[in-house]
């Protein structure tokens, strides 16, 4: 398998050198266009660990989240939502990048699950919205909506078939919940003797992603180079976050070097190590 990946990687590295003296660079985006936060250290159970703890200092369980300030918290309960704490998501895609809903913003329980994946993932704004899934395999940092689009939670622990979360809301009071314990079975999460369906998940969409599927495979990395020498089919699709989650060096453009960058970390682990989340896409054009 190792031999067949060399051989494969060498191939390409080939085609795209060809390519770099007849090919210009493509514009992609602005620079130091990227979160705080490496893909890799995310999916790292120490680094999840120790954010964990830092944020719920943060939040502390059974205060309220509220008062207006979604970095903060009171220990004075709603009584009614005037002055709820709100948090919004600047761009939320249908997976394959086919459309986008732009600020998408919420509060209660919403708002929360969206401020806890913004801390996660290192101000990460641009995420994708996989909705009914039919057998999710949930990750730590997603913000999942559960019932008839009547809750939202934000995992923070998955361990086969049982996760923990976090919320606020659930009483209509905005108090903060940790390590509320459920079981997922298919598309349901079964917590305090009731299930309830996923209605959807959102991630933050990942440097390399360019097929939007929120995982890095062989694929991401042949698009990369698809693109790099001019023949990739964009039709129906976003161009802009495409060619920023292909722009791993975060220079502006789409050359020579995201490719190698591509071919250097990818391992099939599901993301490149070194690479940060996406921020602002759509903010500035080409």
């Amino acid at each position: 398998m190792k031999h067949r990946f060399t051989a494969k990687l060498s191939a390409f590295l080939m085609a795209a050198a060809l390519a770099a003296g007849m090919t210009a660079a493509l514009p992609a985006s602005a620079t130091y266009n990227n979160s705080a936060m490496l893909q890799g250290d995310a999916f790292y159970a120490p680094a999840q660990t120790y954010w964990k703890y830092c944020e719920q200092y943060k939040f502390p369980a059974g205060k309220y989240w509220n008062g207006g300030n979604p970095d903060s918290y009171t220990s004075t309960a709603c009584t009614n939502h005037n002055h709820d704490n709100y948090f919004m998501q600047n761009y939320v895609y249908t997976p394959g990048y086919t459309s986008c809903t732009r600020y998408v913003s919420g509060h209660q329980c919403y708002g929360f699950a969206a401020k806890l994946a913004s801390d996660f993932y290192g101000g990460a704004d641009v995420w994708i919205r996989f909705s009914n899934p039919s057998n999710p395999q949930f990750r730590v940092g997603d913000i999942v909506r559960i019932g008839n689009n009547m809750h939202s939670i934000f995992i923070t622990e998955v361990n086969g078939s049982s996760i923990k979360f976090a919320d606020c809301n659930w009483n209509n009071t905005c108090k903060i919940r940790w390590d509320v314990s459920a079981t997922v079975t298919n598309n349901r999460i079964r917590f305090g003797g009731t299930s309830y369906s996923v209605y959807f998940i959102e991630r933050p969409v990942m440097a390399g992603d360019v097929n939007g599927d929120s995982q890095i495979t062989w694929a991401d990395v042949d698009i990369i180079s698809q693109i790099f020498r001019g023949i990739y089919d964009f039709s129906g699709k976003d161009r802009q976050v495409i060619m920023e989650a292909a722009d791993l060096d975060n220079d502006g453009q789409i050359s020579f070097n995201d490719v190698y960058i591509a071919y250097y970390q990818y391992d099939g682990s599901g993301y490149f190590r070194q690479q940060k989340f996406l921020t602002g896409v759509g903010w500035w054009g080409y």
